[in-house]
């Protein structure tokens, strides 16, 4: 049985801590293989939580997404075990299933991704493969889509496929400004890592490809891109063959293979 050890930063809803905790442990009560030890950090308000992730990252000196300020959970594994931090504010923004999938998201992130391993990789790898044209940046949100595809494939092979699916379609929804994003990478020649980014989402929604709902929601995403380079992340984050390799390290490695065929084909080699 898993012990799941709970730290509350704030006024956060006792209720709604206790059920998403309570999610946690019926997802590690569906694996073959839980983790013995989650610690697990509510977060009342979003100021507070990126403050805390912020903090976390500078601590351990570890690489943080470009993004990461729109995130409302987090999962590392810095100390050893793995550690889920969740943003009451931000998550509840969501609706209930989808709050649901953003906090199985995480804990399916503990059971696959629980040892320090998988968040040191992208600099193995820079090492032994070279950069070739990508940023260590871009390299590290690769690690987070891989990682992103892995969560959501276990989330589905136990049942939680509806929290799943309302999860990925909420992330493919962005509000953001995802045009005039794309046109200051155009401007700073940061294409590789605004492409990089768009990933995480895509990756994540990857095991559900047989949804046409999430197909649609996916080629809608990378709507503001040129019709190639849109096409091109779709068919490499759902049918791309880095998706064949049976471990973490060789879906990784296939994916920036496949992300560097890309920029190269789209005349994009900054990242």
């Amino acid at each position: 049985m898993t012990k799941v050890l709970v730290t509350r930063v704030g006024p956060v809803d006792v209720g709604w801590s206790s059920w998403a905790v309570g999610l946690l442990k019926e997802l590690y009560g569906r694996v073959e293989e839980p983790p013995y030890l989650v610690y697990v950090v509510v977060v009342h308000d979003a100021p507070t939580f990126r403050s805390l992730v912020s903090s976390i990252h500078e601590e351990v000196g570890a690489l943080s997404p470009p993004a990461y300020e729109e995130y409302e959970a987090v999962h590392d594994a810095y100390t050893g075990a793995p550690r889920i931090v969740l943003c009451e504010e931000l998550i509840r923004r969501r609706p209930m299933r989808a709050q649901a999938g953003a906090i199985l998201h995480e804990g399916a992130h503990s059971v696959l991704h629980g040892e320090l391993r998988f968040y040191e990789v992208s600099l193995s790898l820079a090492s032994r493969l070279g950069l070739g044209g990508l940023s260590l940046s871009a390299l590290y949100l690769l690690s987070v889509a891989v990682k992103d595809y892995e969560a959501t494939r276990l989330l589905v092979d136990v049942g939680f496929r509806g929290e799943a699916k309302d999860y990925a379609l909420s992330l493919l929804s962005s509000t953001s400004d995802l045009g005039a994003e794309w046109r200051i990478a155009k401007l700073a020649g940061m294409e590789p890592i605004h492409l990089a980014e768009l990933l995480k989402p895509l990756c994540c929604a990857s095991p559900l490809m047989g949804d046409e709902e999430v197909v649609r929601a996916a080629l809608g995403y990378v709507g503001h891109l040129p019709r190639s380079l849109a096409e091109g992340l779709v068919e490499l984050a759902f049918n791309g063959r880095w998706r064949l390799n049976d471990s973490f390290e060789g879906r990784l490695e296939g994916l920036i293979e496949g992300f560097r065929g890309l920029t190269e084909r789209g005349g994009l080699h900054r990242a």
